[in-house]
């Protein structure tokens, strides 16, 4: 059938529809007791309260794919989750209520068709898992609400559209059907309440970063080489940066820069034709900030939250082949485990209050849906851990030296010890005082205070030294007590899950050196510019040969893997 003779029969349907409705709702006001279905009538007349609804499930079947498609949310174990991803923790509890909250006391306005065999043309077939086969058409959506016992109390196959004669494109008439009834009726049911899209129903936001709260980006480009007789795979760094944010200048600035030549660090920098890219860098930031899960797939057993593996996992051969065919391989041994490489290397940030994280990026994700959607996205790993500026005690002032303490008396009595105290000489007994009469005290005049006590001036400034480094450890105590908090919290996150981004983001996150740095605004002026150098190539350039620094191939200057002139080396002169 071709395109126009489905839309001839669409319209002719949205007129049959149009009479029908028109005809039920006049019976029915006009109170004519007509056979068969009733209009106007409630579909689900027992559910009432949005509450109630406990789970929702949506099938529904892709005839591009051939493919079954299953979403479902509902409480488990105490908590809102996603069975059909691997019971990712969702934020559904008043999203679902919403959704029940439409689907409550919904109404038939008109009947379609009676008999079974319009159930096709109107979209109404059920979706089985295990009968629903590639090729089927007229198949629609289940939607299943269930109670808290397991009980349905929503069962309903949603079709095709209904719009009318005129119809903008806004309307929300839809064909239904009840499961085991061949009535097709008409109803007001808006489909875009009821998403099947994953992340319509989690916290999309990944990191839960602010943007204004970084501090520093560290970028590591590496290739993962082919395994040992081990099992594990080898690192091959291509380049290593860091720059910091200074944002009482709103500038970055260029920490770290190095690039490597056979395996070996060779330090590069910004030269004075060259500065930092910062509208780059800018975007880097605000990807960050925007980073948002497109999905997840759970990680197999045996990885921790610090994205080391243990023995299990690697005793385990699918485990370690799913994690592969992701992008993700064993490397090198920390504190017992195996460390985790990735296949297109590393982003670090860090955070204000201590947090860093830790992004390594994978694969390109093979979701048939997002390849069939135009959509390219990617696999990521996630965790955090305390950085490094977190880990180091302050620097405290040393105090100075105090006043020497004053020497103990000298002993002059012959005996006893230093530590014995002379004794008194006694003269013999005298006479007892004459005893006294009991007088009123005397009057005096209240005493004027006396000069204010003298105050040693080293004594002060220990004092003041030991206020100030107690005060210093005390903040670094307690904003390293909030940082762990944190991370722990995010590990708890990110444990079991590999997360997939958008390709779109991660472009924007993992920068190249030539990302980062670009030709100075004045380079082109002074003649350093592009324009410049194809002048040379048009007029003629001479090679300069640069001595050997030594070290073999890879040294400076000697190009190799990896290798490059260092800043001031361009290799030409005119």
């Amino acid at each position: 059938m071709n395109e126009q003779n489905r839309t001839i029969i669409h319209v002719a349907i949205a007129a049959v529809v149009g009479l029908l409705v028109a005809y039920e709702v006049g019976s029915n006001l006009g109170g004519t007791d007509t056979p068969g279905p009733k209009v106007g009538a409630t579909l689900f007349p027992d559910f009432k309260d949005p509450l109630a609804a406990q789970s929702l499930k949506i099938v529904k079947f892709d005839e591009k794919l051939g493919q079954m498609q299953e979403f479902e949310v509902a409480e488990v174990k105490g908590r809102w989750a996603i069975p059909s991803q691997s019971n990712y923790p969702a934020d559904a509890k008043d999203r679902l209520r919403d959704v029940a909250s439409t689907l409550i006391d919904l109404k038939s306005i008109g009947v379609a068709s009676e008999v079974a065999e319009d159930h096709q043309l109107y979209g109404v077939v059920e979706p089985v898992k295990g009968q629903t086969k590639a090729g089927d058409q007229g198949v629609g959506e289940l939607v299943l609400v269930r109670d808290k016992k397991g009980d349905d109390i929503f069962k309903l196959i949603v079709g095709k559209k209904a719009a009318a004669e005129g119809d903008t494109g806004t309307s929300v008439q839809r064909f239904v059907r009840k499961p085991g009834e061949d009535v097709v009726w008409v109803a007001d049911i808006d489909m875009t309440k009821l998403p099947v899209e994953f992340d319509q129903w989690i916290e999309k936001d990944l990191l839960q970063l602010n943007a204004l709260d970084v501090s520093k980006v560290t970028l590591k480009d590496y290739n993962v080489l082919s395994p040992q007789g081990d099992g594990r795979y080898g690192i091959f760094p291509r380049m290593e940066a860091a720059v910091a944010w200074n944002p009482e200048l709103g500038i970055w600035k260029l920490e770290q820069l190095q690039r490597y030549a056979q395996g070996k660090a060779v330090p590069d920098g910004v030269t004075e034709q060259e500065e930092l890219n910062k509208t780059k860098l800018d975007e880097l930031k605000t990807a960050l900030d925007d980073l948002k899960i497109v999905n997840v797939k759970r990680k197999p057993a045996g990885i921790d939250s610090t994205l080391t593996i243990s023995q299990e996992l690697m005793n385990n051969r699918d485990g370690l082949v799913s994690l592969q065919e992701l992008g993700f391989f064993p490397t090198g041994e920390k504190d017992g485990k195996l460390e985790i490489a990735s296949a297109n290397g590393e982003v670090i940030i860090d955070m204000k209050d201590g947090v860093q994280y830790v992004l390594r990026f994978g694969n390109v994700s093979s979701d048939e849906a997002s390849v069939v959607k135009g959509q390219l996205n990617r696999y990521l790993f996630v965790s955090a851990q305390l950085a490094p500026d977190v880990l180091t005690t302050p620097t405290l002032q040393p105090e100075p030296a105090g006043p020497e303490a004053p020497k103990p008396a000298e002993n002059k009595s012959g005996g006893g010890g230093a530590d014995q105290a002379e004794e008194p000489k006694v003269d013999g007994p005298k006479d007892p005082p004459p005893a006294t009469t009991v007088q009123d005290p005397p009057k005096t005049d209240t005493p004027k205070p006396g000069p204010p006590p003298m105050v040693d001036p080293a004594q002060a400034a220990i004092d003041k030294i030991r206020k100030e480094n107690r005060r210093k450890m005390e903040e670094w105590e307690d904003r390293k007590k909030k940082a762990t908090g944190r991370v722990n919290e995010l590990n708890a996150r990110f444990a079991d899950w590999y997360y997939v981004i958008s390709e779109d983001v991660y472009k924007k996150v993992h920068l190249s050196r030539a990302d980062i740095i670009k030709e100075a605004s004045g380079a082109k002026d002074e003649g350093y510019g592009i324009d410049a150098f194809r002048k040379l190539e048009t007029d003629g350039i001479k090679q300069i040969i640069p001595s050997n620094p030594g070290g073999g191939p890879g040294a400076p200057g000697m190009g190799g893997p990896g290798g490059f002139n260092p800043a001031g080396m361009r290799g030409f002169a005119p």
